[in-house]
């Protein structure tokens, strides 16, 4: 059995809708006139297994719900998706927007959070950097073939990092 996603429009399992719309779905016991299943879903006319919403304001209803009871973002906050500064915040391991905000820092200005993203990314890549002076130290000294072949693959690995953290930065 399949159930119509309220946000994406596709069809999750059972167990995946029930492990995000179950407390929703729990509500739906009978005691008023909107407190049923069947205002919301219908089996879909070409397969008998999928469940789909009765209309567009049954889906709209539904998803209102499920962001009223925070168990779904808000559609907006969905769609909008991750922007390239979040991406990259997230590949060096920094705080997003969205948690320094949360995190009591919600006063700064734009510019300052700006400087603060471009001041850790250059922190981050300065370290790579390190790290490759240092493995590159190492490598002169090493004899052992295989140990020589990982210290190279560290400093790739790194070096292409560093490259493309200069690009987006």
């Amino acid at each position: 059995m399949a159930i119509q996603d309220p946000v994406y429009d596709s069809y999750l399992d059972k167990d995946a809708f029930f492990d995000i719309y179950l407390m929703l779905l729990q509500t739906f016991d009978g005691t008023d006139a909107d407190a049923y299943v069947d205002l919301f879903f219908e089996p879909s006319p070409v397969n008998m297994s999928i469940l789909i919403f009765v209309d567009e304001d049954a889906k709209s209803d539904f998803a209102d719900l499920a962001i009223e009871m925070k168990l779904i973002p808000e559609i907006a906050e969905t769609c909008a998706g991750e922007s390239r500064e979040d991406k990259l915040r997230r590949s060096l391991g920094l705080k997003s927007k969205a948690t320094l905000s949360a995190s009591g820092k919600k006063k700064q200005t734009k510019q300052k959070l700006q400087l603060t993203f471009e001041e850790q990314a250059a922190k981050k890549i300065a370290g790579m950097q390190k790290e490759i002076s240092r493995c590159r130290q190492l490598l002169e000294a090493e004899t052992d073939f295989t140990e020589r072949e990982k210290l190279n693959k560290k400093i790739h690995l790194l070096s292409t990092k560093v490259s493309d953290k200069d690009v987006t930065v």
